[in-house]
């Protein structure tokens, strides 16, 4: 299955988005804040990144860094 990693500030957009997504088979990891999410994405294989703009900002380097994963692992990104 896949998994997701979906990472935001926003409660209620977390508890949505998962429900939404194990609905149909995916297996979700929901974090509220960005240094728990950096921690998941460290330790665990991660497919698809759900990343809440507000995390970040605007800022672009930050959201690069997102995008690193370790080994081989490539994690798409989606703000």
């Amino acid at each position: 299955a896949l998994h997701v990693l979906i990472v935001s500030a926003d409660r209620s957009l977390l508890r949505q988005g998962a429900l939404m997504l194990e609905e149909f088979g995916v297996r979700v990891t929901a974090c509220s804040s960005a240094e728990h999410g950096r921690r998941v994405l460290v330790g665990q294989a991660v497919d698809f990144l759900l990343l809440d703009e507000n995390i970040v900002g605007k800022d672009l380097s930050a959201i690069e860094a997102w995008k690193q994963s370790p080994g081989d692992e490539h994690v798409h990104l989606l703000l």
